[in-house]
């Protein structure tokens, strides 16, 4: 897992929108003549979500993590309901048929990274072949894709390369942040639930349960303007 330099983050969203305009890019449909959604949408909403946290604390490092949908079974048998993915995950990265999934998004250069599933050859002669990375990243146009097992390393090095940032400004303010969901849906009633994973008690002290919920509930009430195209 090598270092690249990102292009500045409203860049990133100005290319987003010029994909959006002429459908260019990574798209998702339903195949045939069904109407086709540009995953550089995805880009722009993770660059919204990611430049409305940065406008309310612009010393702000670290790494946005979510937790994907999980894929259950009916009861005590192995049959796999049709999957349906965690919907705050969706707005942020789309792939609606990867379950048991993880993604992250830089603070601020807004990367986005996604962690998928990896399942043995006992697995994959019943279940078929499990998500190869290369595809993954050209199918939805994603930043990166790593195995879930590379999570928690990653995550590691990332909050590591902010706080030595930090130390070289001498800026004790942006010490990095792990920004996780969480939050109450006043629809539902129900709790958006934070990111979890063996080992995330190590990030105890860069936790923070409290910003993101209300910045990504406002960039999803708000539509942007490729948002109102699909709509329309």
């Amino acid at each position: 897992m090598g270092y690249t330099m990102m292009p500045p983050l409203s860049d990133r969203r100005s290319v987003a929108q010029e994909l959006c305009q002429t459908c260019s890019g990574p798209v998702y449909s339903q195949g045939l003549e069904t109407f086709q959604i540009p995953m550089a949408l995805y880009e722009i909403n993770r660059a919204r979500v990611v430049q409305s946290v940065l406008k309310d604390d612009p010393n702000l490092r670290g790494l946005i993590l979510l937790e994907g949908g999980k894929q259950t079974t009916r009861y005590d048998t192995d049959h796999e309901p049709v999957f349906r993915q965690e919907s705050f995950f969706h707005y942020l990265f789309g792939a609606s048929q990867y379950a048991d999934c993880y993604g992250t998004l830089s603070i601020p250069e807004g990367e986005a990274t996604l962690f998928v599933p990896s399942w043995g050859i006992d697995v994959e002669t019943v279940c078929g072949p499990s998500p190869r990375f290369d595809a993954v990243k050209k199918e939805l146009g994603i930043d990166n894709v790593h195995g879930v097992s590379d999570l928690k390393s990653f995550i590691e090095m990332k909050m590591e390369r902010s706080e030595d940032s930090a130390e070289e400004k001498k800026d004790s303010t942006s010490l990095p942040k792990l920004l996780l969901l969480s939050g109450l849906n006043t629809d539902s009633g129900n709790m958006a639930m934070p990111a979890s994973f063996k080992g995330i008690e190590q990030f105890k002290d860069a936790r923070d349960d409290e910003t993101l919920f209300k910045h990504i509930v406002s960039c999803r009430v708000t539509k942007s303007e490729p948002e109102v195209d699909v709509m329309t």
